[in-house]
């Protein structure tokens, strides 16, 4: 099975990613903007692509994705009391893209 994750570099998102090929998964696909997560953190075993709003049709369609985990959301509290709608815009109308 050939799995994206999208958020894959963050904390929750790369411990997915590291359990998926931990468990015998070599087609791991992730997709990351690095806003708040980090390459480092993505095993290297897994395919990276920075996020691109355009790139996710193109992942989609060119790897043969059977199956998508999301943990791609904004995360910060003090921040997101400031710009309410960046993280409406993201973690909401993001989803509902997908």
């Amino acid at each position: 099975m050939r799995v994206l994750v999208i958020g894959g570099a963050g904390y929750i998102g790369s411990h997915a990613v590291r359990k998926l090929i931990e468990e015998g998964s070599n087609d791991v696909v992730v997709l990351d903007s690095l806003y708040t997560g980090h390459r480092k953190a993505v095993d290297k075993k897994a395919k990276f692509y920075i996020e691109d709003t355009n790139l996710v049709s193109k992942i989609l369609r060119d790897e043969n994705i059977d199956a998508v985990m999301h943990f791609a959301v904004y995360s910060l509290v003090p921040e997101s009391v400031k710009k309410p709608l960046k993280y409406y815009d993201n973690n909401v109308s993001g989803m509902i893209s997908l």
